[in-house]
């Protein structure tokens, strides 16, 4: 669930993190597991702060058959593994609400411009077809600091 947090990603992506989409402090999330993203062949770039790398340095401990967080099985957790622990320990948050809670302090918080903000959390933007044909950027660079200060800001070392 820390990585879900950190990251911004949905669920999905997590629960099928694999060793080795990781590249350095990217991780190179396949299309099938980024919502929106399947005629892309190339994915979804993550950038990883340092928190979620220390997450991943965790799991390198318990990874099985590629998978971070693996099931009892060896393959990756059951979809609805991380809403039933919440449910189970009787938190209301659910993991798509940690979405929300980023998007809502990249715009409240951290003043981050609209198009870098919807990039932080995956959305691919489908409007103007002009515009999108055009505009290919991931705003990679913009996002790095974006994320590094959520990190700091919901581990309190900000």
């Amino acid at each position: 669930m820390r990585m879900l947090i950190l990251t911004g990603v949905r669920a999905d992506s997590v629960i099928n993190m694999q060793i080795n989409q990781i590249n350095g402090s990217i991780w190179k999330l396949p299309a099938l597991y980024a919502k929106g993203r399947l005629s892309n062949t190339t994915g979804f770039d993550v950038p990883l702060s340092p928190e979620a790398l220390n997450v991943i340095e965790l799991a390198k401990n318990y990874e099985r058959n590629g998978y971070l967080f693996p099931s009892a099985t060896g393959g990756p957790l059951n979809k609805m593994a991380m809403r039933n622990y919440l449910v189970d320990h009787k938190v209301a948050a659910r993991p798509h609400g940690f979405r929300s809670s980023l998007r809502t302090w990249l715009s409240d918080q951290a003043q981050c411009p609209f198009e870098v903000a919807e990039a932080c959390i995956g959305h691919v933007r489908k409007g103007d077809a002009a515009i999108d044909a055009y505009n290919r950027t991931s705003y990679l660079a913009q996002r790095i600091p974006y994320m590094q200060d959520w990190a700091a800001y919901v581990s309190g070392k900000s």
